[in-house]
């Protein structure tokens, strides 16, 4: 008999399910009778050598790691074996245009053009489907979804451009347009488990549960957003050294509230080519020219963000939700922009450019008094501001009939505060675990920093009483990871094994510990649990861990290098890209520690002085319940440790071309070229790759709305897919 382990695992608790099975002798060698359920069965080659590995019926392992626990241990090849999942897609796009030209000096356009799609897709896990979460007649009842998707867009404009010049040098164009644009966009979808029958994707084949409940779901959309829009724009420039743009634009769209459907926008921007005066005195400098520029742009709220909600089910109104905002305005970002572009020798080139932008009317979900009878409500609340610098010079430092050699060198940086919070602060963040309150949204607070617990790494951050012990030969010492650590007065780090120092624990009679019952802000609270040679969290004087910034999401600044040659026929470019100074929360780390599969777990090659316990990486309870040993697993929060500095260069792209030219009877102008992409990377992060981040969010209430919605801001590397390393060959020709 073989027997069977089920298991499932919750956040801190593993449930175990075993059963036996009959099997018997055959010449292949074992045959067992199996009902499809899920399991675990030992063989002569573990599973987890091997993702391709097969039991004695044909199938994949679901479980390629027999140590390894949660719903993330799951074999990816299984899926992609037997998890259906179709797509058909139907899309037409089309346009017209029109032009007239009454006069030489005066246009009219129209344009109109449609874009509809239509979808139709399919999941199916069949009867008998094997996962690894809750119990197996759960787990292998099947499941089919099915989703209709439709959308359809129209837009449409007219223009009238008068270009004319007045007194030989004066020169204008003036330009009237009118917009409209239209989405129509409907979603169904019907799923459910529960199947009857096996290798039936038909919705009739849902059945309901053992008892008795329909499993079968329905749910659909309909939205339609219409938008109009016109402006009024003028260009002028004289002597081709005065160039002034002025642009007035007002804008109407359903996704506004419905007392402020309108909205007005505008730029305005000035241009002096110093180089062109009469007067100029530096020859050498053939190109110089000052700009300036002021202007606004809107950010449209989204469908659901004026309208009041409810929850809804099966044909029941439930519960109010949001609270409806008729006067919702679009989100204003005015920009000022200042730069410098100039060229030395015909032949040096070089951009600056300083910008301050301000991000007014932002739309955040705030909580509302619970008179309303609603939880939450979309409204206009606060204000980004940011600044940014960029600067580029470009030079071709060989060129001739043959040979032609020339870089590009950029810089830039960029940071932006929030300014102004008409609603308290809350917090907000990915959807990967523990990241929910990764950002604090108060005035003031630098955009994209995140905060979590923060493990001692300098005497400066244990309390005022216990610094003073604290140094080489002290009570407490830096360890090799460059942690403060307790390792008692006349002791090493390295001591913890010859002088049988694991789980030693300090006294909490220690003259570091508080003898107030509230504790102080000098001492060890005496909720905290304080052992030989542990990492130790930061805490307040109650004994609650600190929640303190541990980086940010967006780098100090960024640079690239571009490099072109070119040799009679062949050419080459190639370019690095760097950041510096961003941080990503690598969570995909503090999984391994989990499942002790981390290269942090290996203590292989230390000796008794390095090595360090088990509860050093894991823990033997929560960290901030005082009952434990902490430990840098942490349970998947946000730390100091798990926060790597995630600054790289990189060999951004490689290009190799030759330029063949006509090629025998076919003609032609042939040309063969080679790309390859993310080829190297240089940087310290410790995981797959530095440039990662979690584009699903979720904040307060639940809502997305309050999230960086970009994976940029999002620092977490919780095992997206990283970046890919692409090679590609292109042929060309043109006749």
């Amino acid at each position: 008999a073989t027997a069977r382990l089920n298991a499932s695992r919750s956040t801190d608790k593993w449930n175990f399910d075993f059963t036996s099975a009959y099997a018997h002798d055959t010449k292949d060698g074992y045959q067992e009778e199996d009902g499809g359920a899920a399991f675990f069965r030992l063989t002569r080659t573990p599973p987890i050598v091997n993702l391709n590995a097969v039991d004695q019926f044909g199938r994949l392992y679901i479980r390629p790691n027999l140590q390894g626990g949660g719903s993330q241990n799951f074999n990816p090849l299984y899926e992609l074996q037997n998890y259906v999942q179709t797509t058909a897609t139907n899309r037409f796009t089309g346009g017209s245009t029109a032009r007239w030209n009454p006069l030489t000096w005066l246009s009219m356009n129209f344009n109109f053009s449609y874009d509809g799609t239509a979808a139709n897709a399919l999941s199916f896990q069949d009867k008998g489907y094997r996962t690894t979460t809750g119990p197996a007649s759960v787990r292998n009842s099947g499941f089919i979804a099915r989703r209709a998707e439709s959308q359809a867009q129209y837009n449409a404009s007219s223009d009238i451009a008068a270009t004319k010049t007045f007194f030989t040098d004066f020169n204008t164009r003036t330009s009237v347009r009118a917009l409209f644009d239209r989405t129509d966009y409907t979603y169904q979808r019907l799923q459910g488990n529960w199947l009857a029958v096996v290798g039936l994707p038909n919705a009739a084949n849902i059945g309901s549960t053992p008892s008795g409940t329909p499993s079968q779901t329905v749910a659909s959309s309909q939205q339609t957003v219409r938008g109009l829009g016109y402006y009024l724009s003028e260009d002028v420039d004289w002597k081709d050294r005065y160039i002034i743009g002025a642009l007035v634009r007002r804008d109407a769209s359903s996704l506004f509230g419905s007392g402020h459907r309108w909205a007005t926008f505008g730029r305005g921007s000035v241009a002096w080519r110093v180089s062109q005066e009469p007067w100029w005195f530096i020859p050498a400098l053939d190109e110089f020219k000052l700009r300036a520029s002021v202007g606004s742009a809107g950010n449209r709220p989204a469908f659901v963000s004026q309208y009041e909600t409810y929850a809804l089910s099966s044909g029941t109104v439930g519960n109010p939700v949001t609270l409806g905002n008729r006067n919702l305005r679009p989100e204003t970002v005015v920009e000022t922009e200042l730069g410098l572009d100039a060229e030395l020798f015909h032949k040096i080139g070089f951009n600056l450019t300083s910008s301050k932008t301000e991000s007014r009317d932002q739309i955040l979900v705030v909580p509302v008094a619970s008179f309303y009878g609603y939880s939450q409500q979309y409204q206009n609340a606060g204000t980004l501001a940011g600044r940014s610098f960029e600067a580029s010079i470009n030079i071709p430092w060989i060129t001739t009939q043959d040979f032609n050699y020339s870089t590009r060198f950029s810089y830039d940086r960029a940071k932006s505060k929030i300014t102004k919070l008409n609603v308290p602060a809350f917090t907000a963040g990915a959807a990967a675990q523990g990241t929910g309150a990764l950002f604090f949204v108060r005035q003031g607070e630098t955009y994209g920093t995140f905060y979590g617990r923060q493990f001692v790494n300098s005497c400066g951050q244990l309390p005022t009483a216990v610094q003073g012990a604290c140094g080489p030969g002290k009570d407490f010492q830096a360890n090799s990871d460059g942690l403060i650590v307790w390792t008692g007065a006349g002791n090493s780090t390295g001591d913890g094994i010859s002088k049988n120092l694991w789980q030693a624990r300090l006294p909490l009679n220690s003259p570091f510990f508080s003898t107030a019952s509230g504790g102080d802000v000098s001492h060890f609270n005496t909720a905290q649990v304080v052992n030989w040679g542990m990492p130790i969290i930061a805490r307040d004087s109650t004994g609650a861990a600190k929640i303190l910034p541990l980086g940010h999401a967006l780098p100090d600044y960024r640079w690239s290098f571009a490099q072109t040659a070119n040799y009679k026929r062949i050419n080459v470019y190639a370019l690095l890209d760097a950041s510096k100074g961003r941080s990503v929360y690598n969570q995909g780390r503090g999984w391994g520690l989990l499942d002790f599969l981390s290269v942090d777990d290996n203590q292989l090659g230390k000796d008794a002085g390095t090595a360090k316990p088990l509860g050093y990486y894991y823990r033997a309870a929560l960290p901030d319940n005082g009952s434990g040993t902490g430990g840098l697993y942490d349970i998947l929060g946000p730390n100091s440790v798990m926060t790597e500095d995630a600054s790289f260069v990189k060999l951004r792209e490689l290009t190799v071309g030759l330029h063949i030219g006509s090629f025998g009877r076919l003609g032609g102008d042939w040309s063969i070229a080679g790309t390859g992409r993310n080829l190297k990377t240089w940087t310290k992060y410790k995981g797959f790759d530095p440039e990662v981040g979690y584009g699903a969010v979720s904040g307060q209430g639940g809502a997305s709305a309050n999230s960086p919605g970009s994976a940029v801001l999002n620092a977490v590397d919780a095992f997206q897919f990283p970046n890919l390393r692409t090679f590609t060959v292109s042929l060309s020709t043109s006749f």
